[in-house]
Parts: structure tokens; C-alpha cells; sequence
């Protein structure tokens, strides 16, 4: 996947792989960190313009190199602060770079904005859609390729709060490697762990466990509103406020559920306006990210 991902970026010399990162590490509202791994102390180092909470970043870097049987080079490279895609440029950027336009750093903030035509506008007019095998039939997904893939799915457009109302989106359309924590099928990113698993509170400890038996057959899921800005009546679209709604069954008889029965050794499909609310629990723990209470 990273070797895939780093790909495009091969046409550019090295001196003009570190011009433009010096560029885009100092753009104002940037949010980006420009590491440094030195090959003497095998140690990472961090800076950024304006925030001195790198968010793990170095520490992830030098846990992973730590213990190497062999000694690497001295690497720059740039780390996305924002837990988002960052990266967005045209395909085929050998055929139009003219060797002089990597060195034009375009940035575009769109928080609080629709983006969905933005990160598809390099899709073909007419993207094949891949046959799906159905099993059961569910619509369960059994290629997970194909099911992340934007330009297959148009109807993902009002499904995600990245795509109705991003809380920031400084978007970069020129080609630079940047490492993020996330990314989606058309954009530029280098995807890498995010450091946030370095974090004691991420990790899990079996000590905190509770007995297997003791469990609940209940699928859990705790957290805040994040993921996108709420400015208007748009947020019952978010994908985790859907979730919350779905989950709760918020949304009563307005929707019909779709079930797998096992009657008789035969699995089939059945329909039914009542969710079984004791097979989930799921909630917010805090509202943020909104333009008023």
C-alpha cells in the first residue's frame, strides 16, 4: 500500500521534493509537522509553526525504529496533524507538470463546506461498477476495494460529515508526500498508524478486561460528535449521528430493517419495522464541533 502510495510522487527530484514541503510546512494554517529522523542518534524529531503537542507523532517514529538491525539514512518528511485527507492532485501528473509546476503550492480551505465534487472531480465520466456477489442476500461487504471506492458510489455524498461539512479541510493540490492517519480512495495521502495508539489510554490492557463470560452479546460504541461541523439541519446526515439514531431507533417506524433468519437449517431475509435496541449499545458521550447549542 505505501510503496502504491508514494508512487506518483517518484517524477519529482529530491530538490524539489524538499522545496515544496518547505513551502507547505510554512503556509500559514498549514497543519502540517516537518520531521527530521537522524541517522547518528537514531532519533525523530518534530516542529511545527505554531503548536508544540506534536500528538505522538515523534514517539511512534522512534518506538518503530527502535531496535533496527540496520541503520537508515537521514529522512525529512511531513506528517498531517489533522486526522483527515490532505492531499488531492490530478492523475497522470507526469503529463502535465512541465517540470517547473510542482514548485506551486496550492492549498484550498474547505471547512465547514461541502466537499464531495471536489474529491471526486478526477473520477471517469462513467466509473465501472465492480459485480458485487451477494450472500444471503445482504448486502454484505465482500469487497471492501470496491465499497471504499468514491468514484463507485455517488450516493456517499450526503452519508458522511467529511463530504457535507468538514470541521477543517485545508486540502493541498499540489503533489507533496505527506503522511496522514487517514485518507479516502481519490485522494494523495501516505497512510501510516496514527500515533494516537501510542497513548495509554488507546492500548488495551487485559487486566482491564472483564471475564468472557461475564460479556454481553452487545456491540458497543461510545463517543463524541466529531467528524463534522454543524451549521445548519445537516447534521442528522452525519454518518456517526445516523449510527446514534439507528442504534437508539430514533428514527420508529420510518424505516424498515432487514434481518438474516435461520428457519429450518435455511437462512433467509425477513423485513421488520422494529430494531432489537438490546443488541446495541451506542450513544454520544459529547456534542461538539457545532456553530451553536
Amino acid at each position: 500500500m505505501i510503496f502504491d502510495q508514494i508512487s506518483p510522487f517518484w517524477e519529482l527530484s529530491g530538490e524539489e521534493v524538499l522545496q515544496v514541503m518547505e513551502t507547505a510546512q510554512t503556509t500559514p494554517r498549514s497543519e502540517l509537522w516537518l520531521c527530521n529522523y537522524s541517522s547518528d542518534d537514531s532519533e525523530t524529531h518534530c516542529s511545527h509553526p505554531s503548536r508544540s503537542n506534536d500528538r505522538h507523532v515523534s514517539l511512534i517514529f522512534n518506538t518503530l525504529s527502535k531496535g533496527l538491525p540496520t541503520r537508515l539514512p537521514n529522512v525529512t518528511f511531513l506528517v498531517n496533524h489533522l486526522d483527515e485527507p490532505r492531499v488531492l492532485i490530478p492523475p497522470r501528473q507526469s503529463e502535465t507538470r512541465q517540470n517547473s509546476s510542482s514548485q506551486h503550492f496550492n492549498m484550498t480551505d474547505l471547512s465547514h463546506q461541502p466537499t464531495w465534487d471536489t474529491f471526486t472531480k478526477f473520477c471517469a465520466p462513467s466509473s465501472p461498477s465492480e459485480t458485487q456477489p451477494t450472500t444471503f442476500p445482504l448486502p454484505f461487504v465482500t469487497n471492501p476495494t470496491a465499497a471504499k471506492d468514491l468514484c463507485q458510489h455517488p450516493e456517499y455524498r450526503n452519508m458522511h460529515g467529511l463530504f457535507l461539512s468538514p470541521a477543517s479541510l485545508p486540502l493541498i493540490h499540489s503533489p507533496i508526500p505527506i503522511l496522514s492517519t487517514g485518507s479516502l480512495s481519490t485522494s494523495n495521502d501516505i497512510l501510516f498508524p496514527s500515533p494516537a495508539y501510542m497513548e495509554p489510554e488507546f492500548q488495551y490492557e487485559a487486566a482491564h478486561d472483564i471475564p468472557w463470560t461475564a460479556k454481553r452479546t452487545t456491540l458497543y460504541c461510545a463517543g463524541s460528535t466529531t467528524g463534522g461541523h454543524a451549521s445548519s439541519d445537516q447534521w442528522r446526515h452525519f454518518h456517526r449521528q445516523r449510527f446514534v439514531a439507528l442504534a437508539q431507533n430514533l428514527l420508529g417506524k420510518k424505516y424498515t430493517h432487514t434481518y438474516l433468519r435461520n428457519f429450518n437449517g435455511v437462512l433467509e431475509r425477513i423485513h421488520s419495522a422494529f430494531l432489537n435496541t438490546r443488541l446495541f449499545d451506542v450513544a454520544f458521550t459529547r456534542v461538539s464541533q457545532c456553530s451553536r447549542p
